[in-house]
């Protein structure tokens, strides 16, 4: 059974189809499973839409705080191509989710945060 929407967020989520969820990382190979499960709630209550995954796109390199600066550039670029932002997990406490978040703002792409039961804009 797909889970049900808030009525008000289904006609402005549809409008969007390549979605970016963006997860905390920070090196925890834990957090690729936490993401997962946002992914498959986010997957059941948007069942037409494509779901971007940094987190899955580029967690089999190396994780070295030198590298950052190119991983998030890689990230923000990935983003803009997407219609949509959403935050999940303890997305403020990750300075690559903030740096997604302030780069979406910038572009003007729509944001959204995603807790496991509900989906906000911001």
């Amino acid at each position: 059974l797909y889970q049900e929407m808030n009525p008000i967020m289904q006609p402005i989520i549809n409008k969007y189809t390549m979605l970016y969820v963006a997860h905390p990382f920070g090196g925890n190979l834990d957090n690729i499973a936490r993401a997962e499960i946002q992914l498959s709630k986010l997957r059941k209550l948007l069942p037409r839409h494509t779901l971007i995954s940094p987190i899955h796109n580029w967690s089999y390199l190396d994780y070295e705080m030198s590298n950052q600066v190119a991983a998030i550039s890689d990230c923000v670029s990935l983003l803009l191509r997407c219609d949509a932002l959403i935050l999940t997990g303890r997305w403020e406490e990750s300075a690559g989710c903030r740096a997604e978040y302030i780069a979406a703002k910038v572009k003007g792409l729509p944001v959204f945060t995603f807790d496991g039961d509900d989906l906000q804009s911001i």
